[in-house]
């Protein structure tokens, strides 16, 4: 049992599970979509840049400030960051092999979610320089990344084959609304660390307990969404269902397993969901 905890928590600190996430999020979008998976490289792609993305912040920490900074995850990463290193380098080699794949307007599209994601996952404040990442730009956190995954899982699958764009855009909506509904937990988590410094969030102007009713109903229009329009009222009923549990529970107090380990799980579970329902 020990055994098992230290893989799973290895899985989920390591980044290797968002990263899952992300691949299987895309394949939700192609499912949606009826785009047949052809190649393994755009899936390839997705998982390495999101592998490097979510390291990225903690990896320059490490560098640019040479301590340790406070939190179950990072004296993780401190512990482990040797092997953490191998896998970014895995990982940068794996993103060189895919990223040429496709047309360059698939490689403009990556280029400018790349651009947000990296000015997102900077380190501000940091070296005595004033530097500040877009994600200090009070309430636009949780959109930015709502966009991003949407825009990944809507719009990639119809660029690649140059079809369905009209039913993107809708898939595009739905996906933010759902992207929005997850991430509103993790502002909830962040609500005292972003209050102390002073970083307006959504839980800072409307509270925690709506935001916890607002990240509900976006998850319920999703649902809904999703049933009406692709006929997955099953995989969308046990989403919502599941999805609207973690974040009536969330709060500043929770681990952080429950919201890397949990919340962002939602991802990889719809996908399965819709494969066996």
């Amino acid at each position: 049992m020990h055994q098992i905890r230290k893989l799973l928590k290895f899985f989920i600190y390591s980044n290797l599970l968002i990263s899952c996430c992300a691949v299987a999020f895309l394949l939700t979008g192609k499912e949606l979509l009826q785009v047949e998976v052809k190649e393994v490289k755009p899936l390839a792609l997705i998982f390495s840049a999101t592998f490097l993305i979510y390291n990225l912040n903690i990896f320059l920490v490490y560098q640019l400030r040479k301590k340790r900074v406070s939190g179950r995850k990072m004296d993780w990463f401190f512990r482990n960051r040797h092997v953490i290193y191998i896998l970014l380098l895995l990982n940068t080699g794996l993103l060189l092999w895919s990223f040429p794949y496709g047309s360059w307007q698939q490689s403009l599209f990556f280029l400018h979610l790349g651009i947000i994601s990296l000015l997102y996952n900077v380190p501000d404040r940091y070296a005595n320089t004033a530097f500040r990442s877009i994600r200090s730009v009070p309430l636009i956190k949780v959109f930015l990344i709502a966009y991003v995954w949407a825009a990944i899982g809507a719009f990639y699958p119809a660029l690649e084959y140059q079809q369905a764009f009209q039913e993107a855009i809708i898939l595009f909506v739905l996906f933010f609304l759902f992207i929005l509904a997850i991430t509103l937990p993790f502002d909830i988590r962040d609500y005292y660390g972003d209050k102390k410094r002073s970083l307006l969030t959504v839980p800072g102007v409307i509270g925690i307990k709506n935001t916890r009713k607002v990240a509900v109903a976006l998850l319920l229009l999703y649902a809904i969404g999703i049933g009406f329009i692709y006929q997955h009222w099953a995989a969308s009923f046990f989403i919502a269902l599941t999805g609207g549990a973690l974040i009536a529970f969330s709060s500043e107090k929770r681990p952080d397993w429950y919201y890397t380990g949990g919340v962002d799980s939602l991802l990889l579970l719809q996908y399965l969901l819709m494969l066996v329902l």
